[in-house]
């Protein structure tokens, strides 16, 4: 059977577990010290789906560092961090509030600190319901039911739709755990999925929420665990799951990597569309992706709305970061007429006579009259999109960080098909799902 060749290579060994639980403890240790040495009450504790026995094989390890509730915000992210640095001596990440992530004896890290409370009404930050996620679930998921979450992520990972994340906009691990839980196993709910319709409503739904999907929290009921997930990844995932059902195979959950067409056919299939590509290539800057993401769909969303305004018609745009941010638009033409058709008032308006004296000269034609309106054939402002980006793009609602940017080139046609962005065209124009490699 298709999932036990899975399991087989997701679930993590006795003696994989044996050295997780060594790390775990000797990383508690390590936080017990500083604590010590700082003088502070606090304790660390173990949360995520390593302490829920949900993970997958080298999983992320969480470890939170519990401050009393009396500990001002101000000093939690102050001992938090040096908690961390002494630590992990990592990296600082920011979410709600300043966090430490680094690597540790080949295992990803992330060292929260976080408020201890007994009623997750009592929240002071939005982590500090995370403990609870973890006892909720050691308490519920039954031993055998610990696989079937197992699959599930590994089923998401293979599609392309697992984490919460701004990158992903997708399932999160918890959202899995409380799927299983809902519906039993792996294979109850690919089958619940295919019959998932617009909205997927899981019991009664409080009418504040009006996200995608809506699973409220079983902690805490002001909560949607999927309010990150994307109509996208939502529909993606049934789609997923109607596909699994009519044909499965080990390929939805390890599927190969795209390779990029070569450049001669990417040119060629350019050539038959028949359309126009543009391409508007940044530096990558140095933030977490939990903050570039956004901003990233804000700018594409920005141009392709410049673009519709001028007349210039986006078929499809996309982006994708490496070591640049590369974003492509696809357009009906890269270049529009010099005249286009200038609707003016009603004739019998106030102000069509003052449109008749605007456009006496500097017109291809003088006003008309076209049913009951001035109309008047006028030199377009921007002919090429390229000018319009360019003279534009510094304008736009892009993103605090992204705007900071100055430096951009912008590359048309052809010259986008150079060997580096090889795969991004590929991904943009061809369009096959993960598992179809």
């Amino acid at each position: 059977m298709i999932e036990s060749q899975v399991l087989k290579r997701i679930v993590p060994t006795k003696d994989e577990d044996l050295k997780i639980n060594e790390i775990v403890e000797e990383l508690k240790n390590k936080c017990r010290d500083e604590i010590k040495k700082l003088k502070i009450n606090a304790e660390p504790i173990l949360v995520g789906s390593v302490a829920k026995d949900t993970h997958l094989k080298k999983p992320d390890i969480d470890i939170f560092i519990l401050f009393q509730k009396n500990t001002s915000r101000k000093q939690l992210e102050k001992y938090g961090l040096e908690i961390g640095k002494n630590v992990l001596n990592g990296k600082r990440k920011y979410a709600e509030h300043p966090y430490t992530t680094g690597v540790y004896k080949g295992y990803e890290i992330d060292l929260v600190p976080c408020y201890k409370i007994t009623d997750t009404k009592e929240k002071m930050s939005a982590v500090d319901r995370t403990p609870f996620h973890t006892k909720y679930i050691i308490e519920n998921l039954k031993k055998g039911q610990k696989n079937d979450v197992r699959l599930l992520k590994q089923f998401m990972k293979g599609i392309g739709v697992y984490s919460a994340e701004a990158k992903i906009q997708g399932f999160s691990g918890y959202l899995c755990e409380l799927l299983i839980l809902k519906y039993g196993s792996f294979q109850t709910l690919i089958k619940e999925a295919c019959k998932w319709k617009e909205r997927v409503l899981i019991e009664k739904i409080p009418k504040r929420f009006d996200e995608p999907m809506v699973f409220v929290d079983p902690v805490d009921e002001n909560r949607n665990v999927a309010s990150a997930l994307s109509d996208e990844k939502l529909s993606l995932f049934t789609h997923s799951c109607r596909e699994y059902i009519k044909n499965p195979g080990v390929k939805f959950f390890f599927p190969k990597k795209p390779r990029p067409l070569s450049k001669k056919i990417l040119l060629k299939m350019m050539v038959e569309r028949g359309t126009g590509f543009i391409a508007i290539v940044l530096d990558k800057i140095d933030i977490i992706d939990e903050n570039l993401y956004p901003q990233l769909r804000k700018c594409e969303k920005s141009i392709r709305a410049l673009c519709n305004e001028n007349n210039f018609r986006v078929i499809d745009s996309g982006f994708y970061v490496n070591n640049e941010i590369f974003t492509i638009f696809e357009l009906e033409s890269l270049k529009l007429p010099s005249m286009k058709k200038h609707y003016g008032p009603m004739i019998f308006m106030p102000d069509a006579k003052k449109f008749r004296e605007k456009w006496k000269k500097n017109a291809f034609t003088s006003p008309y009259i076209e049913k009951n309106r001035w109309v008047v054939n006028i030199k377009r402002k921007y002919i090429n999109v390229s000018d319009l980006i360019n003279e534009n793009i510094n304008n736009l609602s892009i993103g605090k960080d992204l705007s900071k940017i100055k430096n951009f080139r912008i590359l048309e046609g052809k010259d986008i098909a150079q060997k580096k962005y090889l795969l991004h065209l590929t991904m943009f124009m061809d369009k096959k799902f993960r598992w179809e490699y």
